[in-house]
């Protein structure tokens, strides 16, 4: 079956409504369902912690009672729905113990079902829940849609197609809303709809009042279908790598960062074995620009901004700065500046991973494999792996003297955001058209998987997005 992710959006009440379709996601092992899953009983925990009034959660799977845990059954099997105060009704494809089916098209014949009684005349969630069973069992007599909870609380309550998971329709309160910072840090995230953003968000709020959302968001981005352009684009012509030259440094003053000298050449940039925004694969010609040898450090903010934001103060003012956006880091270029007389900028997104790669065509600089104790990652088997930062260095470096360009922190890079790589510039420069709302990161982190550490990841987040894995190092030109 392919996967398929469809949201609505409550118009009468205060309430969120979750409809997630995922059979295609890769499962091999137990860590897969971790990753790639989402527990319905912290969904479920999630909305009885945010006080939700009324709950519809709707699953194309089959299996058994989701309050099971959450009630005194000790039965094995099916045991009785016990909703926590607030009106919740979960609806599943299929009773317990049985398959549902994948139907011949694109969607199972429940989501068929479901979507197809979406294009109908409006009608309350009590009886969209009903119709859709029924057009199911006219399809296939022998599935029985299952739902737990009370559908008459949803007398009244009507859906609307939409384009935002639980979107709400607001209360009026009478007064201007306020922001608190998860509420900027969710914006910015669903501004972003990356994984990668979800992901970060999770990591500064694991328990956050949109931390389901962002699981689900998260886990419909991966079912997105990729539809493959009907002219392929012409084979990717090899391009010699650059051989790294003897690393040659520059420090031009006390509170300035050390820099390596990075040669000028060609390389090809992307992936097509990566995601969609890595593509097309694209041939690049980079000048000679100079780069900094680690990630900006605690130590080093803290000389030029007389403050430290990071959440891991405790690693020390050898460990990378983190939970600076992008607009943070321009405050800080430009007092590094004014201080030392130099130019020092951001790179280009090119200039990155031309520097990330140093002459290299593998998925990380070192081979085709995350090996161990190579980077900062989760599963990168470090004594640092999703606890925290690494001090700078603590890794071997690339072949052009660079390190921690794979984990540790993401690193901010000048470009503005764009889902793929066509009309990228070709010589090097930042992409400065598209949407600079959102800048690019790239590199991956410390809790990141070892999928986030290649050279051709990238993701965007808002310019004020700050979180515990966002880092940078410097860039400037050569000569």
């Amino acid at each position: 079956m392919s996967a398929h992710s469809t949201a609505v959006r409550v118009e009468s009440a205060s309430g969120a409504f979750f409809c997630l379709s995922n059979p295609g996601a890769r499962i091999n092992d137990e860590k897969d369902i971790r990753s790639e899953g989402v527990a319905l009983r912290d969904l479920l925990g999630d909305l009885d912690d945010a006080k939700v009034q009324k709950t519809v959660v709707i699953l194309d799977a089959c299996r058994d009672n989701p309050y099971q845990t959450r009630t005194r059954s000790a039965k094995k099997g099916l045991a009785r729905v016990e909703t926590a105060g607030n009106a919740t009704v979960v609806a599943f494809a299929t009773a317990e113990g049985k398959t549902a089916d994948d139907g011949n098209g694109r969607n199972g014949v429940y989501t068929t079902a479901f979507l197809g009684q979406l294009r109908q005349p409006p009608q309350d969630i009590r009886d969209l829940l009903d119709e859709t069973a029924n057009a199911v069992a006219r399809q296939n007599k022998d599935q029985k849609p299952k739902i737990y909870g009370d559908t008459g609380a949803f007398k009244g309550v009507y859906l609307t197609g939409g384009t935002q998971l639980a979107s709400l329709k607001p209360e009026p309160t009478g007064r201007p809303a306020q922001i608190d910072p998860e509420d900027e840090a969710w914006q910015a995230t669903k501004s972003a709809n990356t994984a990668a953003a979800y992901d970060a968000y999770l990591s500064e709020y694991p328990k956050g009042r949109f931390a389901s959302a962002a699981r689900i968001a998260k886990l419909a981005l991966q079912a997105q279908p990729v539809v493959q352009p009907v002219v392929q684009p012409p084979p990717v012509r090899p391009v010699a790598p650059v051989t790294p030259t003897a690393e040659q440094t520059i420090k031009d003053c006390d509170v300035c960062p050390e820099m390596v000298v990075i040669p000028g050449g060609s390389f090809q940039m992307g992936s097509n074995d990566g995601d969609s925004d890595e593509k097309p694969v694209h041939t690049v010609n980079v000048r000679s620009f100079a780069m900094g040898k680690y990630e900006v450090t605690q130590g080093q903010w803290k000389t030029v901004m007389g403050s430290n934001p990071s959440r891991f103060t405790d690693c020390g003012d050898d460990c990378p700065v983190e939970k600076v956006n992008w607009d943070d880091v321009q405050e800080y270029i430009k007092k590094l500046n004014a201080r030392s007389g130099k130019q020092y900028r951001l790179p280009s997104e090119a200039e990155w991973e031309y520097a990330a790669r140093a002459g290299t065509t593998t998925t990380y600089f070192w081979g085709n494999d995350i090996g161990k104790n190579n980077a900062n990652c989760d599963g990168c088997g470090s004594r640092w792996d999703n606890k925290t930062t690494a001090p700078v260095g603590s890794f071997k470096a690339n072949g052009f003297g660079l390190y921690d360009m794979s984990g540790n922190v993401w690193e901010w890079v000048q470009d503005c955001g764009n889902n793929s790589y066509s009309g990228a510039p070709s010589d090097g420069s930042a992409w400065m058209s598209g949407n600079c709302g959102q800048r690019v990161l790239r590199g991956g982190s410390w809790h990141n998987s070892p999928g986030y550490a290649r050279a051709a990841i990238r993701f965007g987040n808002g310019t004020t997005f700050r979180n515990n894995d966002h880092g940078f190092r410097l860039a400037s030109d050569a000569g």
